[in-house]
């Protein structure tokens, strides 16, 4: 590992060589330049972290994963405390939520061997599925101007009437246009 000292950047990043120590010091190459969040092609330090460890990942309640920093705070406070007086201490709302605290000493004290992990994964992205989809139907309700109450016919008929709503816009504007 190895992490540059940086005063000004508040999330540093952290070089990672995927291999031996003497490998490591015998070579610039194979070094994996990972951050604290991941995108699309390339994976946080966290999850490089949690997949070398052979852990997977998990997520809390909340759909947050956990990462390798709040593991290693744990582990570094609980050399001297317990776990239950760690967590009702910090109360800061920089930290983290009671959701992700429960998740976190669950899987440090063994009690979530994340064997759940790919079931909360699917339900997480279910959820976030159904929330867009959701919106969507919402947004569409608000443009048709249609309650709670409405049924597939009035569905249709509102649908009916922006068309014709629109056809008839588009009809004046051509008669505009070509005079």
């Amino acid at each position: 590992l190895v992490r540059a000292i940086d005063t000004k950047n508040k999330k540093p990043y952290i070089d990672v060589f995927d291999g031996s120590y003497e490998e490591s010091i015998c070579t610039e190459e194979g070094w994996h330049h990972l951050g604290p969040t991941r995108s699309e092609n390339k994976m946080s330090f966290s999850e490089f972290f949690f997949e070398a460890l052979g852990w997977g990942q998990s997520i809390t309640s909340d759909s947050n994963n956990l990462t390798m920093h709040q593991v290693l705070r744990l582990l570094y406070l609980i050399q001297s405390s317990d776990s239950t007086k760690i967590f009702r201490s910090e109360v800061d709302a920089r930290y983290d939520s009671a959701s992700t605290r429960q998740a976190i000493g669950d899987f440090v004290l063994g009690l979530d061997d994340l064997s759940l992990y790919e079931s909360r994964q699917k339900k997480w992205k279910l959820t976030r599925n159904i929330d867009s989809i959701e919106s969507d139907i919402k947004s569409y309700k608000r443009i048709l101007e249609i309650d709670e109450l409405t049924s597939l016919k009035d569905y249709d008929d509102a649908i009916t009437n922006k068309q014709n709503e629109l056809e008839i816009c588009v009809i004046e504007k051509n008669r505009k246009l070509s005079m």
